[in-house]
């Protein structure tokens, strides 16, 4: 159900548009961020891994936060960022065209839903792009 991807940007492109370290690994979590979806549970996360771990991570997370989730969500942030990982944050809607840019251009696309029932978009989109996924089950 998801056409195969057709980047118009290369990831080296799409990294440094997100301003991505050099030599970090990318973490992309997108789509509409509301708590179910586990952008809190990811920036949470950043701060218990060991320095040189987190120190090689640029975590993105990329969609329109729901309006009770945005103070939550830059806590979250500000916290993380307290971590040697480089955490980019974009509340914006990103149009499908870009999806396949940023989906390629990263080394793991994130979807640590919480309580997901059905499909996943963001799933599929991986599955298409060759792109590793972190997920709940």
């Amino acid at each position: 159900p998801v056409a195969s991807p057709t980047p118009t940007r290369s990831p080296g492109e799409v990294r440094a548009s997100l301003g991505v370290a050099p030599g970090r690994r990318l973490l992309l979590l997108f789509g509409s961020l509301e708590e179910r979806k586990g952008a809190l549970d990811v920036l949470g996360a950043l701060p218990a891994l060991p320095r040189t771990d987190a120190g090689s991570l640029a975590v993105a997370i990329i969609g329109q936060t729901y309006p009770g989730m945005r103070e939550r969500l830059w806590a979250a942030v500000e916290a993380a960022r307290r971590s040697p990982a480089q955490v980019i944050v974009q509340e914006r809607f990103v149009p499908d065209d870009e999806l396949d840019d940023l989906v390629a251009a990263a080394d793991v696309v994130l979807a640590p839903y919480r309580g997901h029932v059905g499909s996943s978009g963001v799933l599929l989109r991986a599955a298409a792009a060759g792109r590793p996924l972190l997920s709940t089950d």
